[in-house]
């Protein structure tokens, strides 16, 4: 055995871990790098900055929110976003590999990721049933949530007449069933059942072949919210 064989067999895990990685199948790519900004778009864009963000403005003080908003923005969120990003692109390996690479002891990471994308895809599955309840209901006519409105709310507020318009217990009562309290759990909602497979069957066919699915799909999920506010407020 020559001395370089030799001191190739006695090579630190590490080295042999480097080979490995070099010698890795590439990773999956965006077809171009739009699709790649959509999808960054489409993770820090989630119902709770958009759908939920004006109601917490007008409710915390309004414009006077946005300054800790966007000192929070500014100094703390995107610095930390340019950062795991940077370094996932700078790293390029796959998820299992990224942390362990740094400190071998990192790699308990993966798991806890794994266990916050179920919990978030959970959370996510379920708001997307509620949407679709509502979306197939909006073909009613009249509206199942809505309230007529009576000579009454010639005496209300421009607020109070918005309110007046929806049902509010329409939501506890004819979606969710809701039970009168813990003790009383109650029997699964048909509908909610069937609209929470459905939305499991669309995330599983917008993500199946990995990046080249979620790619195209990026351009109707990261887009559409946009879309919707801006007709909204015009």
């Amino acid at each position: 055995m020559t001395a370089d064989a030799q001191a190739a067999g006695d090579a630190p895990v590490d080295r042999q871990i480097a080979l490995d990685d070099r010698n890795r199948p590439m990773n999956e790519r965006f077809s171009n790098q739009y699709e790649y900004y959509l999808a960054c778009i489409g993770y820090a864009v989630g119902f709770g900055n958009i759908w939920r963000f004006p109601y917490m403005c007008y409710k915390n003080g309004g414009f006077a929110f946005l300054i800790p908003y966007f000192v929070s923005l500014f100094f703390v969120a995107l610095p930390m976003y340019m950062v795991e990003t940077a370094f996932g692109q700078m790293i390029d390996m796959n998820l299992i590999h990224r942390y362990g690479s740094i400190v071998p002891g990192l790699w308990t990471v993966v798991p806890l990721q794994v266990c916050i994308n179920f919990f978030t895809a959970t959370y996510y599955i379920t708001l997307m049933a509620w949407s679709m309840f509502y979306f197939f209901n909006a073909f009613s006519s009249p509206l199942p949530w809505a309230v007529e409105p009576t000579n009454v709310d010639a005496l209300l507020t421009d607020e109070q007449k918005a309110q007046a318009l929806w049902n509010q217990n329409y939501f506890d009562q004819t979606v969710l069933e809701k039970s009168t309290g813990i003790d009383e759990p109650g029997s699964l909602v048909g509908w909610l059942v069937f609209m929470m497979f459905l939305s499991y069957v669309v995330v599983y066919f917008a993500s199946w072949k990995g990046l080249k699915s979620i790619g195209k799909i990026v351009w109707l999920s990261a887009l559409a919210p946009y879309v919707v506010l801006t007709i909204l407020l015009v």
